[in-house]
């Protein structure tokens, strides 16, 4: 095992985090009024920056003898330990600043934001400093599309690692990528990351939040990751216009960015012969119009537009795994819980920031069993499946 790589990557992943607590920082600066929840925030991200820096710079410096090369054994090391020093860092800020906070509720709370789950243990977000709800949105952006992992894999240095870096992370494969280079197809994902990251936030601004409440909710938007800074999620708003807008994102969000790729560079043919992404949202269309026509009775003096406002936005944001939320769905018919369940369960496509099983497995999966099937009637059946 080659120490001296896992332990320079592991302090690049320290450094990211603490950048991103650096933004933190300055947006507790941004709304300090001098006394109060941000002063508190002041001094406790200060404490998080020390000792994540700190924490970087002993693995540099442990990581400045031993060869500088990544093999595979090496790359599945730095995920595992980069997803759980990455938890372990982030749940810094919660317990530092949040007075009534646990070590297991920041543990927790920073798991969930990293992995992107959208899990949360506090219920009253309106009382949290500014610069933690920012830093709450921000690690799961990070945690995304893996985002650490794919900066890494940029790293000159770790050399052919970048392939087993980015095969180990994304639920896509280097060979999908089209490019000679891993590390070409790595930069140009994170670019479209980028480049989506900075539209959602300018269209959430148009759309009448302030640029606060817009940068926060684009953070996990893009990353379908669903933390918002209210407690009543994307409901507290009461906007139409923008709920809409969070759709569309949820959408491309959960669309793999491979497909996306390929699509900006003109290949729109792709959208129809991928399996994958064909069914993805062919199965929001139904998924949509069967919640709607479960809603109908129910929700019949808001007006069909309300109506397939509201099924449409928690249909997509459950397949996605984004978890925001517009209205009590707890309040529904059973039907539209079991369906909104299998929604989950299945999650969005391959190379795409959305967890779940991801519908290419679930495609390959049946038409597994359709052979299965088929040859129990026809045993001397040969048919290969193909996807």
């Amino acid at each position: 095992m080659n120490y001296a790589i896992i332990f320079r990557v592991l302090g690049v992943i320290l450094a990211a985090l603490c950048t991103a607590m650096v933004m933190s920082l300055g947006v507790a600066f941004l709304y300090d009024g001098g006394v109060g929840r941000e002063g508190t925030a002041i001094q406790g991200f200060a404490m998080c920056i020390a000792i994540s820096a700190a924490l970087a710079v002993a693995l540099q410096v442990l990581s400045r003898e031993g060869e500088v090369k990544m093999l595979r054994k090496e790359a599945m090391t730095v995920i595992g330990l980069g997803w759980i020093l990455a938890s372990l860092v982030g749940a810094l800020p919660y317990y530092l600043i949040l007075p009534d906070c646990t070590l297991a509720d920041a543990i927790f709370e920073s798991t969930s934001g990293i992995t992107t789950t959208g899990a949360s243990v506090f219920s009253n977000l309106e009382r949290f400093p500014r610069s933690l709800l920012f830093w709450r949105a921000i690690s799961q952006w990070i945690g995304g599309l893996g985002i650490v992992v794919f900066f890494v894999a940029l790293l000159s240095y770790v050399g052919v690692g970048a392939k087993f870096l980015f095969s180990s992370e994304s639920s896509a494969h280097s060979t999908e990528l089209d490019s000679a280079r891993v590390r070409t197809g790595i930069l140009q994902i994170m670019l479209l990351y980028f480049a989506l990251s900075a539209i959602c936030a300018l269209v959430y601004r148009l759309c009448g939040l302030d640029w606060f409440d817009a940068v926060c909710h684009m953070f996990s938007t893009i990353s379908t990751a669903g933390f918002s800074t209210r407690t009543e999620s994307i409901g507290a708003f009461d906007n139409a216009l923008f709920e809409w807008m969070v759709i569309l994102f949820m959408l491309l969000g959960g669309t793999s960015f491979l497909v996306m790729l390929r699509v900006l560079r003109g290949n729109f043919g792709m959208l129809l012969r991928n399996s994958e992404t064909r069914f993805f949202y062919i199965l929001v269309v139904i998924a949509t119009l069967l919640v709607a026509q479960d809603l109908m009775d129910q929700t019949s003096a808001d007006g069909l537009h309300t109506l397939l406002r509201t099924s449409a936005f928690q249909t997509v944001a459950i397949l996605t795994t984004t978890g925001y939320s517009s209205t009590d769905f707890d309040a529904w018919p059973g039907t539209t819980h079991a369906i909104l369940l299998g929604l989950m369960l299945i999650g969005g496509c391959s190379g795409s920031t959305a967890g779940g099983l991801k519908i290419v497995r679930v495609i390959v999966a049946v038409r597994i069993c359709l052979v299965n099937i088929e040859t129990a009637f026809r045993t001397r059946l040969v048919r290969q499946v193909k996807f």
